[in-house]
């Protein structure tokens, strides 16, 4: 009865309790299974209202990076994000990744640096 209120409130239920930074939580293992699901089998023209529900849920209370898992994500919500490569700051902000690296040590502009394979993001 109170749609999408009680989706949203069981997947805040989902998240871990105690994290020390948005760098830990980790999209794929809390919501893997449900995001491929969604978005692989659940088509958006049927249940569309799930998938704005739980993209809703993502912008507004996911903490994290969304590492890999943003293809099927809309284009509003990639670029509502609140996190982003410094390759793609490079095109908003228009100056460099270095640049942005340099902003993100020195405080003066929110940012993280994480692993990614053989690179750092």
């Amino acid at each position: 009865m109170d749609w999408p209120l009680s989706f949203r409130e069981m997947l805040k239920c989902v998240l871990p309790r105690q994290v020390e930074s948005a760098a830990d939580l980790n999209f794929l293992e809390i919501f893997g299974n449900l995001y491929r699901h969604l978005f692989r089998v659940l088509p958006r023209t049927d249940l569309g209202f799930l998938h704005e529900a739980f993209e809703r849920f993502v912008l507004e209370d996911w903490q994290g990076l969304v590492r890999g898992q943003h293809r099927w994500f809309s284009r509003a919500i990639r670029k509502s994000a609140q996190w982003m490569a410094a390759a793609e700051g490079e095109k908003v902000a228009g100056i460099r990744s270095q640049r942005i690296g340099a902003l993100v040590r020195r405080g003066e502009l929110e940012g993280m640096f994480v692993k990614t394979g053989q690179h750092r993001t």
